[in-house]
């Protein structure tokens, strides 16, 4: 919060402290201050109560401690620095002064303390970088500073000439303007001129009530309504904290702009009237936008607070929040932006008067961390040279900063001709390289900004680096030359024995001989009906002989391929006929359905004892090789309407597919692959065709032998199957059996992510297999792959590209996002398909300007490694107190809390939240205490739920209509078995949350984030809850226990007596605040 980091500064930027607060010393006044008593309470400011919230934490007040070290070379007067720093101290009541918390007013107060001379302490180091080593990486200890230890005074000697000051002070009664005033005044006491200072006429208490008295009431209104319903603004994050992360862990980037671009703002800003600060923050919240692919964003600054000339000599606590929010449209000319930005600066600075405690409040806010923004911008001042002391040479060593207070802030300082970022980072959450691209970002969108035409849109602003481009196209593998796979297939069909087993169905072999003649068959039979290139052929039934040669045929003569799966009711299939319009209908013999199709097609079946005229060579020899865009086949999906959606594949796509199987998925003639999937689907082609140019043998699951776990358990156990295509939904049933299964060496997961819990089980239960994980769609294939391991189910990483295909991650106008930051993905290449029927494809313009590049809906992340990471789903997502949460990231995280990888969150509109349920023994409060360990609370589910069993559909899909009557019966349950009254230390808990909130009752039994408490107001009552009932609690634990009535369990146990009061279950509470006075 303060508005210069200490640790950032070097000796010239110090001394612009000392020079500002001597051109302010003149306007002083000789006029004495009041007298105050000893130990006589005084209200504190509103700067000092928000740090004296976030500071009752011991490592949050350590964070707030303001460090310096000053290197001092010449013969140092221990005994004279000894009394410059307590006549210092004596001239500013600030560091004389101790805090307490006032029951009655309900916030802390600050009374001055009984102080005497403190001895220096002096400590000895061999030099410089043993200083380095030792000291400065010890961990900055908390100040006492409600007993009055504000400051503290370390000496290093490293010889007699040779000496480093560290001075640390807490912020609560210093802040970055003070830095000037104390390094002032230390050299006049040592230099004997201290009778040059001026009076100071009021102190800090003086002054800060007088501000207090003229708090604009217009500034808060201002401020009301300006952040209504504002978004919380958060960088993506590359790692998220663990439980053992140290609290406000932090580092420092730095990054020097070049004279030429200082230039470029100078005259923009001259021709705009803008100043700089304005246009570097216009640049930051563009940034931000853009990092989070959103057209709003909030960030804030900082205002000195010393407005008035009798703060202005005084050390002290008056620094203020200000926030700049803004929203946009990328189609606004850069002009209309800079514009707006302008306005929202100017109107921030007219309203600075409002105090950020009373501003939080107002808004109501309920996040986690910093209140209202994650990033911060300070400009610093001009660099001017630190005057020495006499014969001491002064100098400031610089020191990475130790301690973030959130996400991101930068420092701005003037250097030279050109700026000096620095970049002070929560390393909990960031690498060092992604603040260094930030940097480049950051200066991209400051040239395209000072330089480009006002009239350029802001869609046309660039901010990816060359070198994260570089990283980019190695997930471009379009250029890799394949075989065609599909002529090949007539060359695999003719070299397979005849006698070898092509396929098991229902316990009895068929022979690639008999596949063969019925593919002969169909051959001859378009052939007969003179069907043409890009016809299209329908095929009625289920997986069988037919259903395979009817496959392999249409792939090879050249005609597409529309499967008809018999379980899909009759009105699906009509629907799918109608859009489709094929020119020849196949029903397997002894399968057509009683309620004739209306169709233009002929309609056709052939006996099993049909034999063709021609053999399957004679056949073979008279076909051409089809060319990459002629369409393969065409597969219909349920879309987001439930309206049958035709998917038209390539021929091109099959053959990348195909290439993709012969080289990585390598099937040999000796497996017996499954055919399990339903036909409809494009897996289902794959487990045909991969296996017939392997030449080896499909094991076909009837319907009646995938309706249940046990019954494909048993299949797959019986018939030795070495390969599996399967959903991790469906793999969680086969492990659910006793079945073990040593031949199975291969399986593919797809469509869903995988979870640690599942790969233990399914190692577990096949511990021969290699598991592989295809990532694709129906409109694309398979895209990516990788082997599954603990690693990458951690990460979730895509894997490799497949050669033919290039992905890339972009933002809603299709430009690559940066490295790190969360995208949608979108395919270009040979995979992608041909098209919708029908329907417009969803496009874009790739980078290379090729269109038809795929939008797969999915969000991810590029990693620096090159890894693309999958996040979730583009539509998945949901908004929480101002967060956007995807919702599968939760489910991923409760699935390993709770070892159920069948566990389950949904968003529930009935009640504007997060519902977590699972089976298993773990109670909700240990899983909640578990997801805090790995969460932000606003992500945890506030409801979570054990259950004897999740609901399942027959193929192993969740039943949500289902679950959510069990979560609703469940809900009731806990409800009516909660007790009819309150006990008391209910209510003394209750009275705290009510008094703190300022409302006249709360539902025990209700989340306190639903009842409405912030951050800052969970700080007080861990403050209440401490002093009040003797019980030391922090924060975290009150995020634990979200209830009072779950909180007042954990604190006293069962020793609660009842007050025969009735605990309000149900009841809503007011959100209108009663104000005392």
């Amino acid at each position: 919060m303060s508005t210069i980091d200490i640790q950032q500064l070097n000796a010239e930027q110090l001394n612009a402290l000392i020079k500002k607060v001597k051109a302010k010393s003149n306007s002083v006044n000789k006029a004495q201050c009041t007298e105050k008593q000893l130990g006589e309470s005084y209200p504190v400011s509103p700067s000092q109560q928000s740090v004296w919230l976030v500071s009752q934490d011991a490592k949050a007040s350590a964070a707030y401690n303001i460090m310096m070290h000053l290197l001092v070379k010449g013969p140092l007067d221990l005994s004279k620095f000894g009394h410059a720093l307590e006549g210092v101290v004596q001239r500013h009541a600030t560091l004389r002064t101790g805090y307490r918390f006032d029951p009655n007013l309900g916030q802390a107060v600050q009374f001055l303390c009984e102080t005497k001379p403190k001895p220096l302490k002096v400590q000895r180091f061999d030099d410089l970088s043993d200083w380095l080593d030792r000291a400065s990486c010890q961990d900055n200890q908390p100040l006492d500073f409600q007993q009055g230890e504000v400051y503290r005074t370390t000496v290093a000697q490293l010889n007699e000439q040779k000496h480093i000051l560290s001075l640390e002070f807490h912020h609560i009664a210093f802040d970055g303007w003070s830095t000037g005033i104390l390094l002032n005044e230390l050299r006049a006491f040592y230099l004997g001129q201290e009778t040059h200072l001026d009076v100071i006429t009021k102190d800090y208490i003086d002054v800060v009530g007088m501000n207090q008295e003229v708090t604009s009431k217009a500034a808060l209104n201002y401020w009301q309504q300006k952040l209504s319903n504002a978004p919380v603004t958060r960088l993506p994050a590359d790692v998220l904290p663990s439980s053992d992360t140290k609290a406000f862990q932090g580092a420092v980037v730095r990054h020097n702009l070049p004279g030429s671009l200082a230039s470029a703002l100078s005259a923009r800003g001259h021709a705009l009237g803008m100043s700089n600060f304005m246009l570097f923050s216009a640049a930051l919240q563009y940034l931000v936008g853009r990092y989070n692919d959103t057209q709003e964003s909030v960030i804030g600054s900082y205002v000195s607070g010393r407005d008035k000339a009798e703060s202005q000599p005084l050390i002290g606590c008056f620094v203020n929040n200000i926030v700049l929010r803004q929203a946009w449209s990328e189609t606004d000319s850069l002009q209309a932006f800079l514009d707006l930005s302008k306005r929202t600066g100017l109107e921030a600075l007219a309203n600075q008067s409002a105090p950020f405690p009373e501003v939080v409040k107002s808004v109501g806010w309920q996040s986690e961390g910093h209140p209202i923004y994650q990033v911060g911008l300070v400009m610093q001042p001009e660099q001017v040279s630190l005057d020495n002391w006499g014969e001491l040479e002064i100098s400031a060593l610089e020191a990475e900063s130790s301690y973030a207070h959130m996400d991101l802030e930068i420092y701005v300082w003037p250097k030279e001709d050109g700026f000096e970022l620095v970049l002070n980072y929560d390393s909990s959450r960031y690498t060092k390289q992604r603040m260094q691209w930030l940097a480049d970002h950051y200066e991209q969108v400051l040239n395209s900004f000072t330089t480009a035409s006002l009239d350029q849109p802001l869609q046309a602003v660039e901010i990816v680096t060359s070198q994260e481009k570089a990283i980019l196209n190695t997930l471009d593998r379009r250029n890799k030359a394949h075989p065609d796979m599909l002529s090949e297939l007539t060359a695999c069909l003719e070299s397979i024995n005849d006698n070898h087993p092509a396929m098991v169905l229902d316990g009895q072999g068929i022979t690639y001989g008999s596949l063969k003649q019925r593919i002969s068959l169909w051959l001859e039979t378009f052939r007969n009906h003179q069907l043409q290139r890009g016809q299209r052929v329908a095929f009625w039934g289920e997986r069988s002989l037919e259903q395979q040669a009817v496959l392999v045929a249409c792939s090879v003569f050249g005609v597409t391929y529309v499967p008809l799966d018999r379980s899909l009711p009759e009105a699906r299939c009509q629907q799918i006929i109608n859009d489709a319009c094929p020119d020849l209908l196949i029903f397997e013999k002894g399968k057509q359905t009683t309620a004739a199709f209306s169709t233009q097609a002929e309609i056709i079946t052939h006996d099993a004892f049909t034999v063709p005229v021609s053999n399957i060579t004679e056949m073979l020899t008279t076909i051409s090789p089809r060319t990459s865009l002629e369409e393969f086949a065409l597969l219909y999906t349920s879309g987001t309407t439930g309206v049958p959606k035709g998917v038209s594949i390539s021929v091109g796509a099959a053959n990348a597919r195909l290439n993709f199987a012969c080289k990585t998925l390598t099937t040999l003639s000796n497996d017996r692959v499954l055919q399990r999937t339903p036909l409809g689907f494009v897996d289902a082609l794959w487990e045909v065709l991969d296996t017939i140019m392997a030449g080896a043998t499909s094991i076909v699951a009837q319907h009646h032998e995938v309706s249940s776990g046990s019954a494909l358990a048993e299949l797959v156990n019986t018939q030795q199957v070495s390969k599996l295509y399967a959903v991790p939904s469906l793999l969680r049933m086969l492990c659910m059996g006793e079945y073990s299964f040593p031949a199975l060496r291969h399986i593919y997961s797809t469509a869903e992510p995988f979870s640690l819990t599942l790969l233990s089980e399914v190692k577990a239960a096949f511990p021969e297999a290699e598991i592989f994980n295809l990532y694709g769609s129906t409109e694309v294939n398979d895209i990516a792959w990788h082997k599954i391991c603990a690693d990458t189910v951690q990460h979730g990483y895509l894997g490799q590209v497949v050669e033919g295909a290039r992905i890339d991650v972009v933002d809603q106008f299709g430009r690559l996002m940066p490295i790190g930051c969360s995208g949608e993905i979108v395919l270009t290449g040979q995979q992608k398909l041909l098209g919708y029927t029908h329907d417009p494809l969803p496009t874009a313009k790739s980078d290379d300007g090729q269109e038809g590049a795929f939008h797969m809906r999915d969000l991810a992340t590029v990693l620096p490694s090159g890894q693309v990471t999958l996040i979730g789903r583009k539509d998945g997502m949901v908004k929480i107190r101002g967060n956007r949460v995807e919702v599968l990231e939760v489910q991923m995280n409760l699935r390993e809390s709770t070892e159920d990888s069948g566990a389950v969150v949904f968003f529930s509109r009935q009640y504007s939240a997060l519902i977590g349920c699972w089976s298993g023994s773990h109670s909700p409060q240990s899983i909640r205490e578990r997801l805090l360990d790995k969460l932000p609370a606003y992500m945890v589910p506030s409801q979570l739920y054990c259950l004897r069993q999740i609901p399942l559909l027959p193929h192993g899909k969740v039943n949500m209509p289902a679950l959510e009557q069990l979560v609703e019966a469940e809900r009731h349950l806990i409800e009516s078995q909660a007790p009819a009254e309150k006990t008391e230390h209910e209510t003394a808990l209750e009275d705290i949350y009510a008094r703190v909130l300022q409302v006249s009752a709360c539902d025990i039994d209700k989340n306190v984030f639903d009842l409405g408490f912030s951050s800052l107001e969970l700080n007080q009552v861990q403050h209440q809850v401490n002093t009040t009932l003797g019980k030391e609690v922090d924060v975290v634990t009150l995020l634990k226990y979200p209830t009072i009535r779950s909180l007042a369990q954990y604190l006293f146990g069962s020793k609660d007596l009842s007050t025969n009061k009735p605990a309000r279950r149900g009841q809503r509470t007011s959100r209108v605040r009663r104000r005392t006075k």
